[in-house]
């Protein structure tokens, strides 16, 4: 469903966290035309390139999960790119990932991240930071197995 790219051109974004909506939203907002669910955590992609450009939604888990230390992975920069022929979606749509029902979430204080994925991932992940401070692991077929988001607070 995914691939990865070396290109990252995300330098000038950034993902912050509302409290109060308990949502994250990412800024300058990026016009997006498919957009990709992982429970209520959207990422959306442009129609230009098929990348993720936004990670959007309301998402309570930060403030709702387990306090645990979260280990951050060794990542390379790039971008997550959405294989069309694969889900067959047209403009404006959106799809929900199923497997992230069963994800699991926690939240490190020390370190500032949440973690929200497969409570124990495959073994051959490839980590990519595809949008400042959020890694995501994708396995061999190119699903997405969890993320790891830093949470910038923001009232």
């Amino acid at each position: 469903m995914f691939k990865i790219t070396k290109e990252y051109d995300m330098n000038d974004r950034r993902l912050v966290y509302r409290p109060e909506e308990y949502s994250f939203d990412s800024i300058p907002l990026k016009n997006s035309d498919y957009y990709i669910l992982f429970d209520t955590l959207q990422l959306g992609f442009d129609s230009e390139n098929n990348a993720c450009v936004q990670i959007f939604g309301f998402f309570p888990q930060v403030l709702k999960a387990e306090e645990r230390d979260v280990l951050i992975p060794n990542s390379n920069k790039g971008s997550i790119i959405l294989l069309l022929d694969e889900c067959q979606l047209d403009l404006g749509d959106s799809i929900r990932f199923v497997q992230s029902d069963s994800w699991v979430s926690y939240y490190s204080p020390s370190k500032g991240y949440t973690y929200f994925g497969k409570e124990k991932l495959s073994d051959s992940v490839e980590y990519v930071e595809f949008y400042p401070d959020c890694i995501a692991a994708l396995n061999e077929k190119g699903d997405i197995e969890a993320f790891w988001l830093k949470v910038n607070f923001e009232e």
